[in-house]
């Protein structure tokens, strides 16, 4: 009988050591690899702990396979762990097939959690961040939305007419031109004056606008 107690408390021991550090581990994770706040983790392995620990800090996390290392510690005493960890993070899909030029709308997309090892560096957290974008090159539901899969809409077309706007301190003037290419605001663009045909670069502010300084 005092034999089932004594390994009854050193398995409760266990328990809650290794419940403690896995507590510790998810936190750490989250902070080294700068994961959302959203992400769920669950530590499907990790060496045996016994006895109490102060600190847990990763060194360690491969992304892709979900093997991580860290150094855990109590007062002067530190061992290293290891294990593997599942992590789902929400990122933004699209519902449906997008095609190239098509303008992202609300009903466009979704978030989604997917695994991380699925996940690109460049990928989008915030429905807000995409929505508004022009569709580069065509994406598939239920797959991460790249940056690179999206671009600012172009406002303004090549051959379009547009205001061109002269600024310098202290005066502005407006004149009527052309684009000699296209682009998105915050873009800076050859355009020629419709009087003179001078040509001259400015960044586009709105839809027709363009500033020249």
């Amino acid at each position: 009988m005092a034999r089932i107690f004594i390994l009854a408390l050193i398995l409760f021991g266990a328990a809650h050591a290794n419940s403690e550090v896995e507590a510790r581990l998810t936190s750490s994770l989250r902070s080294y690899s700068a994961l959302p706040n959203a992400a769920v983790i669950e530590i499907t392995s990790v060496t045996p702990v016994r006895g109490k620990v102060d600190r847990v800090i990763v060194s360690n996390f491969d992304r892709r396979t979900g093997e991580f290392s860290a150094m855990i510690g109590f007062g002067q005493t530190e061992a290293r762990i290891r294990g593997t960890a599942l992590v789902s993070i929400p990122v933004v899909v699209p519902v449906r097939t997008l095609q190239r030029s098509v303008e992202v709308r609300d009903e466009d997309i979704s978030v989604e959690l997917i695994s991380l090892s699925q996940v690109p560096t460049d990928a989008f957290y915030d429905l807000s961040d995409v929505v508004g974008k022009e569709i580069r090159r065509s994406v598939i539901p239920g797959r991460p939305i790249r940056e690179r899969d999206v671009t600012a809409p172009v406002v303004i077309k090549k051959n379009g007419t547009v205001d061109i706007i002269y600024e310098t301190p202290g005066i502005s003037l407006s004149t009527r031109g052309r684009a000699l290419e296209e682009g998105a605001i915050g873009d800076y663009i050859r355009v020629t004056s419709g009087n003179q045909g001078r040509i001259v670069t400015g960044e586009i502010v709105s839809q027709s606008r363009v500033v020249v300084k």
